[in-house]
């Protein structure tokens, strides 16, 4: 087993966080606020140092172990490389059809972003494309905010603010406010007020209103300037109402982050590292503290309004509170004192984002998470952060002030306890379910190692090692072990999407956001590779994919896949598959087509069909999930060529691609997609062949058995496994103790999520030699995540299966249950037996094997990403060394 630190990957910084607001109330409903509906939490949108924006959804939980309760990356939009996603910002398309409330679906939301340019950019979220470009007319943008109805969004620009309209779903420029010859660094938006037209123009008018007068409307805008100053404008006029002023020290003062609470205080954080809360009145200074030993960087405010959240260079999550005690002349009078409660320092780096969820809700009525913290049992808050370093960490606390509602950890489904006490988790890695998959792919027989990062794709070689070690027991392969072959950074606007590499070394595949590439690599010397770019794959492919109009979506793979015998590429563009033949290619031929599958792209499919949303699995030896033609209906397009039946999804909800895996001989492929629909197909015949039932979950990844290679293996995120067999269309029987009790007890409770699946051949590296030096003959999947691996030995769970069956033909159940309570050491009870666990390993990046005899470990220490960071902030305090 050889562990590989070389591979010099590094993540990109985290810039910043966005949280799904929640479905305003209806002003012109009278029963908006007597009831509102329990919600799951909603999406994210994480802003990263290389462009690309992160979109997470709420994992639904598939078993009881805590990692199923996650937020996980779906879908990673990538825009120009060479911008960072300066701000990210989410609103809702028709915010009054929803019920007050409750979280909008994915589909329901418009997604904002900025960069260091002048453009601000909505995305369409289904396609990963840049949907519509609005320049701001007043030059680079600073900040950006959207109002709490999802109706206007405001621009902090060199040239001042800039307010747009959102109704309609579209952008329109309706308002530049006051010029204040300043640089809104940060803005925020404050309380909606419920306004009536028609009982404000006239007085004793009739009980029943008009509902079209009835209506929410902006009151305040505040922004946070760079001469120190902290302005509030009155959107409706355009003027501004107070200019506040932070005491000066010397030098320039930055205000980097507002807020307002919902009775309108306003809160503010400068780069002295204190935070100032704003009488809403009379805009004068009621507390200021120091917050941070640097610059404030971030905050965000609980949902209760009641809480508010800091951090910034000093690494550090400050917690803020109010206090209400009586007055000491008359104990009737409660006052409200913001005071600070706790700090803890949870990142490595700076930290440059902060979010909440539930998010604030700024309206004046009664909240729907303060409707929630009426009853007995509430979900505590999640406090999202991000930086520098990379890392997502989430932590689910309850509101300091003393309430009677018991607070309950979104994700143990436990009593959440105080932010003094809970713990930081760290949120998965974007690449687990997100299409494109792992940034390291390993070449067996060749013994590359090729790794993406950005827009660059480096090669890396080393030597053989003639050594057996046994599982745990590894050699650290250095610089002096291994070489860098090829280096290439390609020409392209994004970063890259997805890459693969052939087995025997002589195919590259790589694709961004608006093509696929595919390179020949030649062989210069002992020590250097060539890549030769095949320039004819896109006009061969452009035909096959949009055959009868014009493009509507990129010619880019969301998944590659290169045959073990590396004789074929399989494609996976705009949920098409199409499979290629390279036989005797060159770098200046076309490749040959072999056949596509279209079955990602319509809504049910030979073979099985849709019942709300979940794929329902013919019976084997139906005549339909053979390919055959089935039954033409009136409402449904069938495509005799390719057996499918059922209906085509508009093109903006063809389901992305995130998995393809072909057999180790070649008959076999399956392809996982973001709808949780899998389907298999015969790659000899040219045919689809079965679709397995939905979970709900995404698959991290698929694997077929090298020595049963009809036999595909599916790992989960939530660390769950199932094993169906292809061919005969069932799930094994031998395989159900394994996936519904066995696994669950040893690797669920484990809080890193799957991300691989390596099957282990007889005589490998990870067995040591037998004395009489015969083979080893036990065959060995191993799982593996961040920092684990568990290796299953599949012949003793086989040969268990076929003895109990054989105990069950003979034995009574009352027979059984006697002689499980007489021999407690038996199979029964010893669960375990045959999975191994190993946590000795942090940071995989992958594992692999090569050549059949050795096991490769890629890890990339949390201690080297730090040292291609710039310095931390550091201050050396009394005491504390």
């Amino acid at each position: 087993m050889h562990s590989c630190k070389f591979v010099d990957y590094t993540p990109a910084a985290v810039t910043c966080i966005a949280v799904c607001p929640l479905a305003p109330p209806n002003p012109r409903s009278r029963k908006s606020d007597s009831k509102t509906s329990s919600s799951s939490p909603g999406p994210l949108a994480i802003g990263k140092g290389n462009g690309t924006i992160s979109i997470c959804e709420w994992a639904p939980s598939a078993n009881n172990s805590e990692i199923s309760r996650n937020w996980m990356a779906r879908r990673i939009l990538r825009g120009l490389a060479t911008m960072k996603v300066g701000s990210v910002a989410f609103a809702i398309r028709d915010p009054y059809s929803h019920t007050p409330g409750v979280t909008p679906s994915l589909q329901d939301l418009r997604l904002f972003s900025t960069t260091q340019g002048k453009d601000l950019l909505e995305w369409d979220i289904s396609t990963g494309l840049v949907k519509k470009l609005v320049d701001s007319d007043a030059g680079a943008i600073w900040s950006m905010a959207v109002n709490p109805d999802s109706t206007t969004i405001a621009l902090g620009c060199v040239g001042g603010i800039r307010l747009l309209s959102l109704s309609d779903d579209a952008i329109t420029p309706f308002k530049s406010l006051d010029y204040a010859r300043i640089e809104p660094l940060s803005l925020a938006w404050g309380p909606m007020v419920y306004f009536d037209d028609k009982a404000s123009n006239s007085a004793g008018t009739s009980s029943e209103l008009d509902d079209d007068s009835k209506r929410w409307t902006n009151s305040i805008l505040v922004a946070g300037c760079s001469d120190a100053s902290i302005c509030k404008w009155d959107t409706n006029t355009g003027r501004v109402i107070e200019a506040m002023r932070l005491p000066k020290t010397g030098e320039q003062l930055l205000v980097w982050a507002v807020g307002v609470t919902p009775d309108g205080t306003v809160v503010s954080g400068d780069s002295d590292g204190y935070i100032t809360f704003w009488d809403p009145v009379t805009n004068t200074q009621l507390h200021r503290f120091p917050a941070h030993d640097a610059d404030l960087l971030c905050l965000a405010i609980g949902p209760d309004g009641k809480t508010v959240y800091t951090s910034g260079i000093d690494q550090r999550i400050t917690e803020f509170c109010i206090v209400t005690y009586s007055g000491p002349d008359d104990s009737s009078k409660e006052n409200n004192v913001w005071t600070k409660t706790f700090a803890k320092r949870v990142h490595s780096h700076d930290v440059c984002a902060l979010a909440t969820w539930p998010p604030l809700q700024l309206y004046r009525t009664k909240l729907a998470y303060l409707q929630q913290q009426g009853s007995k049992v509430a979900e505590a808050p999640v406090i999202l952060s991000g930086g520098v370093d990379a890392s997502i960490y989430m932590i689910r606390c309850s509101p300091p002030v003393t309430s009677q509602t018991t607070f309950v950890d979104p994700r143990t489904q436990n009593e959440a306890f105080s932010f003094q006490k809970a713990l930081p988790c760290k949120m998965n890695d974007e690449h687990i379910v997100s299409p494109g998959g792992r940034v390291v792919q390993i070449a067996r027989q060749a013994r590359y190692i090729v790794c993406r990062s950005d827009t660059r794709v480096t090669v890396w070689g080393f030597n053989k090692l003639n050594t057996f070690f046994t599982l745990g027991d590894s050699v650290d392969v250095g610089d002096e072990d291994s070489v860098k072959l090829l280096e290439m950074d390609l020409k392209i606007s994004s970063t890259l999407a997805s890459c693969a590499v052939s087995d025997d070394g002589t195919w590259l595949g790589a694709a961004d956001s608006f093509e696929t590439k595919l390179f020949k690599l030649k062989g210069l010397t002992g020590v250097r590779l060539k890549a030769v770019r095949v320039k004819r794959l896109s006009e061969t492919l452009l035909p096959h994919i949009f055959p009868s109009s014009s493009p509507s979506s990129p010619m880019s793979a969301s998944s590659i896949c290169f045959s073990p015998d590396s004789r074929r590429l399989v494609l996976a563009i705009a949920s098409l598959i199409i499979v290629l033949d390279l036989t005797n290619i060159e770098a200046s031929d076309s490749p040959h087509i072999l056949c596509s599958f279209p079955h990602h792209r319509y809504k049910s499919g030979a073979g099985f069909s849709i019942d709300q949303g979940r794929v329902i699995k013919s019976l084997p030896g139906d005549a339909s999930s053979d390919g055959d033609d089935g039954e033409d209906t009136e409402d449904a397009e069938t495509s005799k060529d390719h057996g499918i039946e059922g209906k085509m999804l508009p093109a903006s909800h063809w389901p992305p691609i995130s998995r393809l895996v072909v057999s180790p001989d070649g008959q076999w492929l399956a392809s996982a997609d973001l709808g949780g629909r899998i389907h298999v197909f015969h790659l000899t015949s040219r045919k689809y062949h079965c679709s397995l039932p939905t979970s709900l979950t995404i698959p991290s990844d698929l694997a077929f058995d090298p020595s049963s290679p009809h036999t595909l293996y599916l790992a989960f995120p939530d660390n769950s496994l199932q094993i169906f067999d292809v061919k005969a269309r069932e799930y094994p029987g031998w395989a159900l103790p394994l996936c519904r009790s066995i696994l669950p007890q040893r690797i669920v409770p484990i809080l890193d999520s799957t991300q691989g699946i390596l099957f282990i051949p007889k005589a490998t590296s990870i067995d040591a030699p037998r004395e009489d030096g015969a083979e080893p003959d036990i065959r060995k999947v191993l799982l593996w995540g961040k920092s684990w691996m568990c290796s299953i030995d599949i012949d003793m769970h086989i040969q268990r299966s076929h003895q109990r069956g054989n105990a069950a033909s003979g034995e009574s159940k009352k027979q059984k249950r006697k002689s499980q309570k007489a021999n407690p050491n038996s199979e029964t009870f010893n669960s375990h037996r045959g999975v191994s666990l190993l946590t000795s390993y942090r940071d995989v990046l992958c594992i692999d094997v090569l050549n059949g005899d050795e096991i490769v470990v890629i890890q990339r220490p949390w201690e080297d990403i730090l040292q291609t960071l710039p310095p931390a902030y550091f201050r050396i305090e009394y005491g504390r060394g």
